[in-house]
Order: C-alpha cells, then structure tokens, then sequence
C-alpha cells in the first residue's frame, strides 16, 4: 500500500470521526433541553378534581379535559363578588358551568306589553284571543268594546297576559285598587314598570293583571275627604322648618292647622280608632286605620270624643282643638301614614284631602 493510499483513509476516517462527534454533541444537547413546564397544580386539582399530582402524573386526556373547560370558560380575568361581601375566583368547571346556565336562563320581564292586531274577515274575538293566551274579557275591557261584533280592519290591542285596565280616579291608589279587585300591588308596579307603589296620579292609565272587571260603584274613588276642621288657617306645612320651641331645624311630619280652642275636629274619612289617649309631645290623640291602610293622626286636642275600637264614619268628631303637649297654641296637627312614612297631607290619596 503506497503512502498516498495511507493518506487517504487516514483523512476519510479522520472525517467520519468528526461526523460522529458532531451527531453525538446534537443528540446530548437535544437531551439537555428543558422539559416543557408541567401544568400548574392548582388548575389541574381544581379543574379535574384528580387525586394525584399533576405534571407528570396527569395523563394526556386529563390534559385535553382541562384545555376544553378553559376553552367553553372563557370569561373575563376579574375575580367574582361572592355573597359574603369579598372575593372568590372562579375555577375553569365553574366557570363553565356559568357560562351554559346564563344563556339558558335569562330573566324575563313581567311587564306588561301591548300588540297591535288587525282584525281580518271572518276572525272572532274568541280566536284572537286564543291565538295570543288571554281571555275574551281582557281584549274587551282593554279596547272598550261593548260588543263582540267585529268590523274587518279594527286594529285592537291585546296584552300578552289577562286582566283589566282602569284609569285611577281622584282619592284611589294601588291600595285600594288591589282591595277592590283582589290583586297583588307588586304585581301591578312590576306589570306598570312604576318605580314604587306611591308612584301614581289620578288620572293614570293602570293594567291590573289578573283583575276581572266589576260593575257598580264599590271602587274607592267614591270616598268622599273630609277636611278635618270648618274654617281654620294652614299654619305649618308638611317638610323641614325651624321647630316654634326648640329652634331647631327638624322635620315636619304633618301640617298644622290653627283654630281656637274647643273648635270640633272631624275624621277626614271613615275608618276605625286604633289609639285614642295622652302622648307624650303630642298630648291628646286620635289614631284612625282606614281601609287602604293607611293611618290619621289627630294631635293636640283638648279633648276626645271616641274610644279605641269604634267606628267610625268620614266628617264625625273625634275631638275638640287643644294645645296639649309640645304646643305652642291650639292648634290641629295632622298626619297620614302609610307603611311606617309620613306621607304629605295635602297630597296623600292623590290630593283628594282638600281645604274646605
């Protein structure tokens, strides 16, 4: 074998050496790298409720389990108020769980709604009223129809649930109106989107739902107000003012109606005596509940004239103007409650308490 034969091989062996050295440094470095980072603990346990560690325990399709809840949980990063006043994070299931129930159960309004509907040829009430879930009534006493002979063409309303729709006389309000026709009151704020139930005028259109109409004159508006003394100044109106004897700012609960002594105060309606005595501050009293439920008080007198329990009727006297208690003259002080409010006198049952 000459020399350069020698030199040959001993080049091409040197090369195929360098070749394996170089593979081998690749395969030791791609065995160096870092492993990827194992799924964080607390996602997994919380999200798979496993009973093993995660990372390397955790097998592939608990893996791809817990990616799905992320992925159908997708909500905003900001942690949840809970019901005790602090926070509490949602996990991926919970989150998911919201996700689904939100869309499947969204609340609906009880507010009531009207349609147009246009009557066609040979269309009865009783069909229409079929056709959108209410009573023949309803579409009768919404439309102020007397009879049920149809014209083709009429437009008629027609809520989406049964009842009736008044309009609210003088001295009524949602009391006595759910009095006389046996209704709920928050069914009729909820169904009138009214912001509370003293948010009403005289006047104003209301849907009573579930109500059924009633002839004759048994509705509220025919109480007749009585204004509690004959003559008589208005000297303190309902609201804040400087107190006459302490000179304090204070509120008002009730209007003040000077006259001399011994004057006959009536009972502004009819109702019956739930307190009649002394009070301290406001001397000798008279309490009257009425049938709305609401309350009169009859404060200063000199003397009473009924008894706890009576009935008695709109315009009797129930007591003599007095200056007893915290006075400074005689003088009527007169107050309307409702619920555990003061309510203004001249305003309450939507101004029917007039000065007379």
């Amino acid at each position: 074998m000459n020399q350069n034969t020698l030199l040959k091989q001993a080049f091409f062996l040197a090369g195929v050496a360098a070749v394996l050295l170089s593979f081998s440094r690749g395969a030791s470095s791609f065995a160096k790298r870092e492993e990827p980072a194992p799924l964080e603990p607390a996602l997994a346990l919380t999200g798979m409720d496993l009973d093993y560690p995660a990372g390397d325990g955790l097998e592939i399709n608990a893996l791809k389990k817990v990616e799905f809840h992320l992925i159908e949980g997708r909500e905003s990063e900001e942690p949840e108020e809970d019901w005790g006043g602090g926070y509490a994070e949602k996990t991926p299931v919970q989150k998911a769980k919201k996700t689904k129930s939100s869309s499947a159960h969204q609340p609906t309004s009880r507010r009531v709604r009207m349609v147009i509907h246009k009557v066609k040829r040979g269309e009865s009430l009783g069909r229409i009223a079929r056709k959108y879930g209410v009573d023949v009534a309803t579409i009768m006493n919404v439309n102020g129809l007397r009879s049920t002979v149809l014209r083709p063409g009429k437009r008629l309303k027609v809520p989406n649930r049964k009842g009736i729709r008044i309009r609210l006389r003088r001295g009524e309000n949602l009391w006595t109106l759910a009095r006389y026709y046996h209704v709920k009151i928050g069914d009729v704020v909820e169904a009138n989107g009214l912001k509370d139930a003293g948010n009403v005028r005289a006047g104003q259109y209301l849907f009573l739902p579930g109500a059924k109409a009633r002839s004759g004159h048994g509705r509220e508006g025919s109480v007749k107000y009585y204004w509690p003394i004959r003559g008589g100044r208005l000297s303190s109106r309902f609201g804040y003012r400087r107190h006459p004897i302490t000179h304090k700012v204070r509120f008002h609960a009730g209007i003040d109606i000077a006259a001399p002594k011994g004057t006959v105060v009536h009972a502004v309606r009819g109702g019956r005596v739930i307190r009649a005595g002394y009070v301290r501050g406001y001397g000798y009293l008279v309490d009257i509940h009425h049938a709305d439920g609401t309350i009169t008080r009859y404060a200063h007198n000199s003397k009473i004239l009924v008894k706890r329990g009576q009935r008695v009727a709109g315009g009797q006297p129930i007591a003599r103007v007095g200056s007893t208690g915290l006075s400074t003259g005689p003088h009527l002080h007169l107050e309307v409650i409702r619920g555990g409010r003061r309510l203004n006198p001249l305003k309450a049952w939507n101004g029917a308490l007039r000065r007379g």
